[in-house]
């Protein structure tokens, strides 16, 4: 990765927490129209953050509709032996 890919990354990046700069989004902008993997870069990052998001809201309304009972955070099933079964492992 050249110098101005990795300086366009870390603008792609900094844009997902905050509105850039207008010297910053221009020159993200004219690397973008030259560059086809920083573009895909972008796209990823922004359908990430969209995933993410929609994860966020899903898991909110869930433990809301759940009420008190919910659990924020998932547990391991570790089964009757209270370990981790190896799924390389045969054990019954």
């Amino acid at each position: 990765m050249d110098r101005q890919c990795l300086r366009a990354t870390q603008l792609v990046s900094m844009a997902q927490d905050a509105k850039l700069p207008i010297r910053e989004q221009m020159e993200l902008r004219l690397h973008l129209l030259v560059c086809q993997n920083c573009r895909n870069f972008q796209r990823n990052t922004e359908a990430l953050r969209l995933i993410m998001q929609h994860y966020a809201k899903a898991r909110l309304l869930s433990e809301t509709e759940a009420g008190d009972e919910a659990d924020p955070v998932p547990k391991l099933d570790t089964g009757a032996s209270g370990r981790a079964k190896d799924p390389g492992t045969d054990s019954g």
